[in-house]
């Protein structure tokens, strides 16, 4: 936290171009990591679809698996979520959790087999699904003592460089979290002056070096849905083709409230102890996300064997239209603050309601597949994924060329992994799958893997499912980033405000789906 007079190198707005950055190139990503999904008997068997066909999932997997069905169905699967988040920051652990309900897929198949003909082409099924392919519900909480650094340093930090007049126009709506800051007054405008001429924009604070208690809640809600129009085909009983459109919907929201209090004042490196003049602050931002896009995909199934099958799936990048609200409340509790000779104890300020537009283009999804069917016994089946996430692109009517250099620099290909086997008792069936996601993040290990099983009992007329999966993941969250020049200067002068602060999640997601099917 800046005591004392110290230069900092930072262009103008340059903190927050790179915040705006990362954070938009985080959106793209969120809407383009997505989850096993479908009907419990997909979702039990890890995904692993591509080559397998036979259920009405496929409009979603691989249209072409559509060629296998020779029933009509209608069916539908609800899913309760049991979410559970634990945190450590700076050593210290806390556990969150959340239960959502939601319906994981709603669909209808409608069969036109050519059964005793002589035709090569043996008919097909028309189908219409809606698969939810990710589910955004999560609570994170994270607290400790940082005796490094406190939030009042990335307000001085980020605000280097930004003419005073910027914060000072900004009087009725604020648009700016860091003129938050400047009007909630924890830092003040300390320009570098030579010869009567400001050569640099720099702030100040009167607020002590301390210890902080920290503590951050992330509640998050919303989810992904696709709804797919699809055709899969059977020619000769040998291959199996398949197309399809995608209409993608999203929704996504999220408050995160940062609270600090100063616990303990330092002294300074010349061994005054400075006044505790601050008691504590709660920052509460809230945004909200809507978006619709759509995407083409389209298949293949060769089936060179009764007992072999070989699967391919194309997904078209998906072109998304997005809308945000966000807004940012700032409360700050001073001990008797004498600020331009009047007393300071309870500031509240608040941005006014920020809205823009956005568009989004995902990567292309390539995928290939292998099944065995086992006779009547069962199957097993694994697919390999391909997904880009540099080709992740953004556009606005405002310059987003920084978002997309953040894309081309953190982000990877990956291969995704799924597996998955079905066991047939005869009108039972037991399910068991796999699946292995790498972070799309460079130089990342925080992978994501699910593991699933289930159950099903089938008859002429109808079918019912159960499973269960569970996907476990790990990340890392920083609450505000610590300015490395702002934090040499402050060594310089003898004091460690320490790097930008890392909470680091583990994340388990326990989903229970029930599919109930009927044929007709």
């Amino acid at each position: 936290m800046k005591k004392y007079s110290c230069l900092l190198f930072l262009a103008v707005w340059g903190i927050a171009q790179q915040s705006n950055a990362q954070v938009y190139a985080i959106d793209a990503a969120r809407y383009t990591s997505l989850q096993v999904a479908g009907t419990s008997r997909m979702q039990a068997i890890g995904g692993a679809a591509t080559a397998l066909g036979g259920d009405i999932s496929a409009a979603y997997y691989n249209p072409a698996g559509l060629g296998f069905n020779r029933k009509s169905e209608f069916s539908f699967a609800p899913s309760l979520n049991f979410l559970g988040s634990d945190a450590t920051y700076y050593g210290n652990l806390n556990s969150d959790n959340k239960l959502n309900f939601n319906i994981s897929h709603l669909g209808l198949a409608l069969a036109f087999p050519k059964d005793g003909s002589d035709s090569d082409f043996k008919g097909g099924t028309f189908a219409i699904t809606m698969t939810r392919n990710n589910n955004f519900n999560n609570n994170t909480t994270y607290s400790a003592n940082n005796s490094a650094n406190s939030i009042v340093d990335y307000f001085i930090g980020s605000s280097a460089g930004v003419p005073v007049q910027e914060f000072d126009s900004q009087l009725n709506n604020v648009y700016d979290l860091r003129a938050l800051g400047y009007k909630a007054y924890l830092t003040y405008y300390d320009p570098e002056v030579r010869n009567g001429q400001v050569i640099r924009h720099l702030y100040n604070s009167d607020i002590p070096v301390g210890v902080n208690f920290q503590r951050e809640r992330l509640v998050q809600s919303g989810g992904q849905y696709q709804i797919n129009a699809s055709y899969g085909g059977n020619y000769k009983d040998l291959l199996y083709f398949g197309a399809g459109i995608g209409f993608q919907t999203f929704s996504f929201e999220q408050t995160k409230t940062f609270y600090e209090r100063q616990v303990e004042v330092k002294r300074q490196p010349n061994g005054n102890l400075p006044a505790a003049i601050f008691n504590d602050l709660t920052l509460t931002e809230t945004l909200r996300q809507d978006l619709a896009g759509i995407n083409f995909q389209a298949g293949l199934i060769f089936r060179p064997l009764d007992y072999l099958r070989i699967g391919a799936n194309i997904v078209s990048p998906t072109w998304l239209s997005a809308s945000e609200s966000y807004t940012a409340n700032l409360n700050v509790n001073y001990n008797n603050y004498n600020v331009d000779n009047a007393v300071v104890n309870n500031v509240a300020v608040r941005t006014s309601d920020l809205v823009s537009d956005f568009n989004i283009v995902t990567p292309m999804r390539l995928s290939g597949g292998i099944a065995g069917i086992i006779g009547k016994y069962g199957f097993i089946s694994a697919d390999v994924e391909y997904v880009d996430f540099r080709n992740m692109k953004l556009s606005a009517n405002f310059d987003m060329s920084s978002s997309n250099n953040a894309i081309k620099n953190n982000y990877r290909s990956v291969l995704n992994i799924r597996t998955g086997a079905e066991v047939r008792l005869e009108k039972f069936r037991l399910r068991g799958g796999f699946g292995y996601y790498p972070d799309n993040k460079v130089n990342s290990d925080l992978n994501t893997m699910t593991i699933s099983g289930g159950l099903g009992y089938i008859t002429k007329k109808m079918f019912i499912d159960f499973s269960i999966v569970n996907i476990s993941s790990k990340s890392s969250y920083s609450p505000y980033p610590v300015d490395e020049a702002y934090r040499a200067e402050m060594k310089r002068i003898g004091l460690d405000i320490g790097a930008t602060p890392v909470a680091n999640f583990s994340n388990s997601q326990t989903r229970a789906v029930a599919t109930i099917g009927f044929y007709f």
